[in-house]
């Protein structure tokens, strides 16, 4: 249990108010709850304050509203406290997902929880590559605000560039990808963004813009405007290959329709020398889909148990079979389904997240306070797509290494 109250320092405190803007943050109060610590496995809370904005881009037209958020040891927020809520990172920065379009509550969870098996752990020294979710309830201004998805922010920390490690975090917001003239133009002018591509770290200055671009630049270079004998020969020395067969894998078992560009964290760490990708927002995938008609906007598609979510760099990779890299896919996908991508398991983790929600009450107390908001009362489609989805990939993955 989160308890947010905000704070008007005209107004001499905490007040009542719900009203929290994208710009500028608002001060608030902050207090954590949990009844079962899952590092400790006893009662914990905590309180401190803090700053929170909404975020988020067509979830923020919705009355329940996704939030940012920062933890400070007082109300002065001159100095920041990190908490490990929910058994997640040590931090001061965190995210709450709304959730409220989707109609189980389960994509995201189901999502982020089976890319912590699948690719989180791409480093090997306890970095989380990515991000992971927690299920949370939400008191707002003294009132029962509802259910929430408690993310850990994709920021330098998140992939392993704090303690002074070299790299840079790209994050992609839309469909645009940047040319290597509008990126060298960035370099030029000292710019962190180009075409809803942000630079979330280095900061960007004329000493460290060069740096900060040089990766993504090389990649758009690379995967968009190079032929095929050079892409070939280069790409490898630019993207981590394993990296790109679990992201290939995982987007394919969910289905992630907007997170094959949009919705993508890029990395770059000097120590590992390659760029890396990291999902975020997976609520469209299991078989949903955006279109422009109805109140949610998210939608049942049948083609979606057919298709093969493709990139221009999983699409060369494949095509061109750079470095092998169908048997990659093959050994790692063969690894995978005799572990975490079995049908059963996906499914008993989906029915797990779902018990806990009706078991707690959360989600009858979420519906009560957003009756608008998606929802349904079992997970059918969900299990008639992954009954379906994983032996169309074993058939579609076979097919790729057939003489």
């Amino acid at each position: 249990m989160l308890k947010i109250d905000l704070y008007s320092k005209a107004d001499g405190g905490i007040t009542a108010s719900t009203k929290i803007e994208r710009s500028p943050d608002s001060p608030m109060f902050f207090s954590y709850y949990d009844p079962c610590d899952p590092i400790t496995n006893t009662v914990v809370s905590d309180d401190c304050a803090g700053r929170i904005h909404t975020r988020g881009g067509t979830s923020a037209k919705y009355d329940k509203h996704s939030f940012k958020f920062s933890l400070y040891s007082d109300i002065t927020c001159n100095a920041q406290k990190n908490m490990a809520l929910c058994g997640l990172r040590d931090d001061d920065d965190w995210v709450l997902n709304a959730m409220y379009q989707e109609e189980t509550k389960v994509r995201d969870m189901l999502a982020y929880d089976l890319w912590e098996d699948i690719g989180a752990d791409h480093y090997g020294d306890g970095t989380i590559l990515g991000t992971r979710m927690r299920y949370v309830e939400v008191i707002l201004g003294g009132k029962y605000w509802g259910l929430y998805g408690l993310c850990e922010p994709e920021d330098a920390k998140q992939f392993g560039l704090s303690q002074g490690k070299e790299g840079s975090v790209y994050k992609v917001s839309s469909w645009v990808v940047p040319t290597v003239n509008e990126l060298r133009g960035a370099i030029l002018h000292e710019q962190a963004q180009v075409a809803e591509v942000e630079v979330k770290y280095p900061e960007v200055t004329d000493a460290s813009a060069r740096d900060a671009w040089k990766p993504f630049l090389d990649y758009v270079e690379i995967t968009y405007e190079s032929s095929d004998f050079y892409f070939q020969k280069q790409i490898g020395n630019v993207m981590d290959e394993d990296n790109l067969a679990d992201m290939w894998i995982f987007l394919n078992v969910i289905v992630g329709r907007d997170n094959r560009w949009k919705n993508l964290y890029l990395s770059y760490r000097a120590d590992n020398g390659k760029l890396v990708m990291a999902p975020w927002d997976c609520d469209i995938s299991f078989g949903l889909n955006w279109g422009e008609s109805g109140d949610l906007h998210l939608y049942h598609e049948p083609y979606a148990f057919y298709e093969i979510q493709t990139m221009p760099i999983f699409d060369r990779y494949i095509e061109l079979n750079v470095n092998d890299f169908r048997t990659t896919l093959a050994n790692r996908w063969k690894e995978l389904r005799e572990t975490w991508l079995t049908t059963e398991e996906i499914l008993t983790r989906a029915h797990t997240f779902r018990t806990l929600l009706e078991d707690s009450g959360a989600l009858n107390r979420n519906r009560k306070k957003w009756p608008k908001s998606g929802d349904t009362t079992n997970l059918s489609y969900i299990e008639e797509f992954v009954n379906f989805r994983i032996p169309h990939l074993d058939a579609y993955i076979a097919s790729l290494t057939e003489e």
